[in-house]
Formats: C-alpha cells, sequence, structure tokens
C-alpha cells in the first residue's frame, strides 16, 4: 500500500506548486495597491522548513524497514484530510489576501470570518497537523518529529513578526 503514500506525495507537492503561482498572483496584486510585504517574516525558514519535509518524506519513505501502512494510518489520513480542509477554508476566506508572505495592508481591518471566527491562526494549526500526521500514518518517525519541531520553532518566530505587522498596519 506504500503506493498510496507516494501518490500522496506527488499529488501534494503538485498541489503546493499551484499554491506558490497563487501566492506569486496574490502577492503582485497586494503590493500594486499599497500593501507592504514585511521583508523579515521568517520566510526562508518556513520554505526550508517545507522543503525538508518532501525530503523527509522521499529519503525515508523506502529507506525505513518501519514504513508502511499500520492501524493508524486511516485516522492519521482523516486528520489530514481535515487538517487540508481548514488549511483550503483559510485560503478561502482570505481571499486574495492569502500569501506565504506577510503582507499587510495599511488600515485593513482584520478578517475575522470564517475560520479566524475560532481561531487566531488556523493555517498555522492546519499545517503543523498535516506537517506530523502524514508522515505518522505511514510510519515515518524522523521525519514526523524533526519537521514538527522544526515547524513548531519557524512559527513561533513567522506568527510574532505578523501579529506585530497586522498591529502596526491596522494602527496606520
Amino acid at each position: 500500500m506504500m503506493w498510496l503514500f507516494w501518490v500522496l506525495v506527488a499529488v501534494i507537492g503538485l498541489q503546493r506548486v499551484g499554491e506558490l503561482l497563487l501566492n506569486r498572483r496574490n502577492q503582485r496584486r497586494l503590493l500594486s495597491k499599497g500593501a507592504r510585504l514585511v521583508e523579515a517574516d521568517g520566510y526562508r525558514l518556513i520554505v526550508a522548513v517545507h522543503a525538508l519535509w518532501f525530503v523527509g518524506l522521499i529519503a525515508e519513505g523506502p529507506a525505513g524497514p518501519w514504513a508502511g501502512v499500520w492501524a493508524a494510518t486511516w485516522p492519521l489520513l482523516a486528520a489530514y484530510g481535515a487538517a487540508e480542509g481548514l488549511r483550503l477554508w483559510t485560503m478561502g476566506t482570505l481571499g486574495e489576501r492569502w500569501t506565504t508572505r506577510v503582507i499587510v495592508i495599511p488600515g485593513a481591518e482584520p478578517i475575522e470570518a470564517g475560520p479566524f471566527r475560532i481561531l487566531d491562526h488556523p493555517i498555522y494549526v492546519a499545517v503543523t497537523i498535516e506537517l506530523v500526521a502524514l508522515p505518522v500514518a505511514f510510519g515515518l518517525p524522523v521525519t514526523a518529529v524533526a519537521i514538527g519541531v522544526a515547524n513548531l520553532l519557524a512559527l513561533r518566530s513567522r506568527i510574532r513578526t505578523e501579529e506585530a505587522a497586522l498591529a502596526k498596519a491596522a494602527a496606520s
């Protein structure tokens, strides 16, 4: 059943490429309308964590004798699917304001609809679940732990930067 793992890795990889293209479009539109890019937003670290997640999946998948489908695979894939739903709901709620960078619109009201009614940073919650659930679902503990910890460290800084930038933009 590792074929399912490889199909998921390929589909998720293609999905992320599509999201990077959407991100580029949204960034251009926002910046052309006077939005500000926060340069020190930890973007490179976040990109590195996500790239290393794929490297870990691809490297640990065939290398680990423990890799495969086990009792928790299906519940963990359901958790991944729920997290994916939350991530897409968040992106849809943000619309053209969704990017992978911290970009703020001076004077704009924060979005409080959709998942933002119940969570402060829904996309970060979703991505954290995804980055851990998929490797654990297929018995890849090294990738799950290493990337899970790296992601939490990256988000700690990113969330502080994002909240400060949003507060400053709202005040202007």
